[in-house]
């Protein structure tokens, strides 16, 4: 299969006629509690009637439940899913994480990899690989980590730097594996092309921004270099917006997404944030729970570079999402 040349243009030179859209409904690839090949597939094919800049892919897995148990954490097993639950009872206790490629899990992973080829012209969703934040916080609990911050700050490094190497032995054993599709595989929200990833720092947002740059982000530059690219996904609220400084300029990151979360800030305070984006890689703007109103759409087609943004809307039904796309293309 391939992907559209509106898609492969946005990630190149940039999408003239842009802004790229992307429609998600209830019930999509990425939300499956459970791994349903038939369901993915079933879904794709539901929602034709909408025009969207999305190329239809399967999910082999949650990284949110998978990232700590590749990484040694114990965890409740299902044929679908599995939960991980914090352990470390400290951060140099979790010195002791390796990444096992014989473990169970990882064998059932590889296993769904190479069921994905009963779905041709899906992509393969690639795991989104957890910040490095993320999994301290699941493996650590995020009240804990933030106390270890101020007072375990080297020990809280350590493992960092720790796990970081963990995520790369993951990486590279794993994305050798993964199939390409028309060059590129999905990371996140859209097709990237290359070997990609979406890595968050959702647990940042409760943070100062300041530990991020101290005891992540050092890691997680390393960690970037295992792969082609990547979109970071941030939140409009608390620290998100300050984490961009420093994430945007990396060469690795192809987009940022900035998630507009309902009690986040108007968008239209975010100007400098997302200019500053845009003058060093893509920005993609997410609408998870909430609806772009007019006047938003009006403002990011003003204040915003078109050919490098990318929306996402969460839609409840096809009418609704025919009726997004009229207003985009109205306002832009």
């Amino acid at each position: 299969m391939v992907v559209s040349d509106r898609i492969k243009q946005f990630w190149s030179s940039g999408l003239e006629e842009g802004p790229l859209v992307s429609l998600w409904l209830p019930e999509s690839p990425a939300d499956l509690r459970r791994w349903d090949l038939a369901g993915q597939v079933a879904y794709w094919q539901n929602r034709q009637e909408l025009r969207d800049d999305t190329v239809p892919h399967v999910a082999i897995s949650n990284d949110a439940e998978t990232m700590p148990a590749l990484l040694g954490a114990q965890v409740e097993f299902s044929s679908g899913s599995s939960w991980a639950h914090p352990l470390l009872t400290s951060p140099a206790e979790g010195l002791k994480i390796r990444f096992d490629p014989e473990t169970p899990l990882y064998r059932e992973l590889l296993r769904r990899v190479q069921a994905t080829q009963a779905a041709p012209g899906h992509a393969l969703k690639m795991i989104p690989f957890a910040g490095l934040s993320d999994l301290l916080s699941s493996l650590r609990g995020a009240q804990e980590v933030m106390m270890d911050f101020l007072e375990e700050p080297e020990a809280t490094a350590n493992l960092v730097a720790h796990l970081g190497r963990c995520g790369g032995d993951l990486l590279r054993d794993l994305t050798g594996r993964l199939p390409l599709y028309d060059g590129g595989m999905v990371g996140g929200l859209s097709w990237l092309p290359g070997r990609g990833a979406t890595i968050s720092a959702d647990m940042m947002i409760m943070c100062r921004p300041e530990w991020f740059r101290d005891f992540i982000w050092p890691s997680e530059q390393v960690l970037l270099n295992e792969l082609d690219g990547v979109i970071y996904h941030l939140h409009s609220g608390g620290s998100g917006p300050a984490l961009a400084e420093w994430i945007a300029p990396h060469p690795r990151v192809r987009a940022v997404e900035i998630s507009h979360d309902p009690a986040g800030p108007a968008l239209d305070t975010l100007q400098p944030v997302m200019a500053g984006i845009q003058q060093h890689t893509r920005l993609l703007v997410t609408c998870w729970s909430r609806r772009f109103t007019d006047a938003e759409l009006v403002w990011m087609a003003r204040h915003l570079d078109r050919r490098r943004l990318y929306l996402f809307q969460f839609v409840e039904t096809p009418a609704e999402g025919q009726a997004f796309l009229a207003r985009v293309k109205a306002h832009f």
